[in-house]
């Protein structure tokens, strides 16, 4: 799903075979030369890992978070069939980064956000000299919030990467 093309040697090797079809006298041989040609100039070092590796580059319609979950999911479950029981399919370049990023990025705002809130319940606890006054005080700062995810889950929309940095946003529009 989503995916708009795919290279790997397969499509080399079907490239190659295009060049000696069936039938061209010496084709072994004219199939033979031309990997070596490609092989002895590092052509397919992109492709052929070691281990007995080999590398499949798949390109996505879009980068979307949901959809790169998606498109990671549907892989995984490709790999998971009886047939394909022997490979070992290992995620990297944009995708890896990407999750790296996002579930720090997650965590980190997820962990300033706490820190925020019992920071400016601490001001409250201060400033109005009881427990109780600043319980209340805190409720005009998380009415915004809970109407934001209220709203988001109406219409449908998953904390995502974005999302997550606006709550923050949020909070300290609502505190100022």
């Amino acid at each position: 799903p989503g995916v708009v093309h795919v290279r790997s040697p397969f499509s080399f090797y079907g490239a190659v075979d295009q060049l000696a079809p069936p039938g061209t006298p010496d084709r072994t041989q004219v199939i033979e030369s031309v990997y070596k040609l490609f092989d002895r100039h590092g052509a397919l070092d992109r492709f052929l890992g070691h281990h007995n590796s080999i590398r499949l580059e798949v390109y996505l319609a879009s980068f979307k978070g949901k959809d790169l979950e998606h498109t990671a999911a549907a892989i995984q479950d490709i790999a998971m069939k009886t047939e394909f029981a022997h490979l070992k399919p290992l995620l990297g370049g944009f995708w890896s980064v990407r999750q790296h990023i996002v579930q720090s990025l997650k965590s980190d705002l997820l962990q300033s956000f706490l820190f925020s809130y019992v920071s400016i319940f601490l001001v409250f606890v201060v400033i109005l000299r009881s427990f109780a006054w600043a319980a209340l005080a805190m409720v005009p700062n998380l009415l915004p919030l809970f109407v934001l995810a209220g709203a988001m889950a109406l219409a449908g929309i998953t904390v995502d990467d974005n999302l997550v940095i606006l709550l923050n946003v949020v909070l300290g529009i609502v505190v100022d």
